[in-house]
C-alpha cells in the first residue's frame, strides 16, 4: 500500500494511474518522433517526453509546449514497438498539468483554448459544431482577422454553411458521459 501511494507521486505513478500507460517500456527507439507530423514545433520531442516521465522531470515536462502542441492523432503510438500509447501519456500530461494550475507556455496557450473549446463543444452539442469552435477560439484568443481571407473564400464554395447545424438527439446522454469522466478524476478511477 506504502509503495502504491509514492508511485502516484512520481510523474510515472501519475501519469500510469491516468492513462494505464507503463511509459517505463519506453527504450528511445525514436520512432514515436520520427513520425510525428508536429515534432517540429515541439520543445521536446515525444521520444524524450517519454524519457522525462521516466526520471520524473515533471516541471520541465508539465511547462514545455509539447503536451498543448500535440494533435493526438496517435501516430506514435501506432509506430511504438513496445505498445506505449504515447498519445495517451500525452493526454494525461496535458490533464495533470490544467489539475495542478501549470499554465501552457505563452506559445502553446491558443492550443490551450483549442482543446477546451473544442471539448466544451462537444459536451454541449453532443458533436463538434466547428462556426461555435472558431467563434469562441477567435474571442479568446484575440485572433479575429488571422484567417479571413480563407473564412470568406470557404463560405463562397459552402464549405461554412452556419445554418445546416444540427444538435445530436439525446446531448443529455452526451453530458452524463463527461460527468462520469469528471467524476472518474476526482476519485482516481
Amino acid at each position: 500500500m506504502a509503495d502504491d501511494k509514492k508511485a502516484e507521486k512520481t510523474l510515472l505513478g501519475q501519469v500510469l494511474a491516468l492513462s494505464g500507460v507503463h511509459v517505463e517500456n519506453c527504450y528511445q527507439c525514436g520512432k514515436c518522433t520520427a513520425g510525428c507530423p508536429v515534432a517540429f514545433e515541439m520543445e521536446i520531442p515525444p521520444q524524450q517526453m517519454m524519457r522525462m516521465v521516466q526520471l520524473n522531470l515533471k516541471d520541465r515536462a508539465l511547462n514545455a509546449n509539447t503536451v498543448w502542441v500535440c494533435a493526438s492523432c496517435e501516430t506514435c503510438s501506432a509506430r511504438c514497438p513496445m505498445d506505449v500509447k504515447v498519445a495517451d501519456v500525452m493526454d494525461a500530461l496535458r490533464r495533470i498539468a490544467i489539475e495542478e494550475g501549470v499554465p501552457a507556455p505563452a506559445e502553446a496557450r491558443t492550443m490551450a483554448v483549442f482543446h477546451r473549446e473544442f471539448l466544451g463543444g462537444i459536451r454541449r452539442w453532443g458533436r463538434l459544431n466547428e462556426h461555435e469552435l472558431i467563434g469562441l477560439y477567435k474571442l479568446h484568443t484575440g485572433k479575429f482577422m488571422d484567417d479571413v481571407g480563407l473564412g470568406i473564400r470557404l463560405f463562397g464554395k459552402q464549405k461554412i454553411r452556419p445554418w445546416h447545424f444540427q444538435k445530436v438527439k439525446r446531448t443529455e446522454d452526451m453530458a452524463r458521459l463527461f460527468e462520469a469522466a469528471l467524476s472518474g478524476e476526482k476519485d482516481g478511477h
